[in-house]
């Protein structure tokens, strides 16, 4: 419990220091939408230090991403929801 909420650990993402198109904070496992809808994907943190926007199907990490604060300088992006979110179906959103 925390502050008087149940809290699931693995619901739990760390915090970018960074935040979207509206000002709102965004963490690692928020899905973000380019504001044209033209890109967008999951929140995650690179072994190599830096959070990036991962935009396949599969959770992968690859060398080439392009770290999160850099491509807000150049792109408006916005949460659009969470991985850690119940789907309509009862189910996280990660457990698909």
């Amino acid at each position: 419990m925390v502050g008087g909420y149940e809290v699931f650990p693995d619901s739990v993402g760390l915090y970018t220091g960074l935040s979207d198109g509206c000002g709102k904070p965004i963490f690692e496992g928020d899905v973000l939408l380019e504001s044209r809808g033209k890109f967008g994907g999951v929140v995650m943190w690179h072994s190599n230090g830096y959070f990036y926007i991962n935009d396949t199907e599969e959770l992968i990490e690859l060398s080439t991403f392009t770290p999160l604060g850099e491509m807000l300088r150049y792109t408006d992006f916005v949460i659009v929801g969470s991985v850690f979110e119940k789907s309509k179906s009862g189910r996280n959103d990660k457990d698909k």
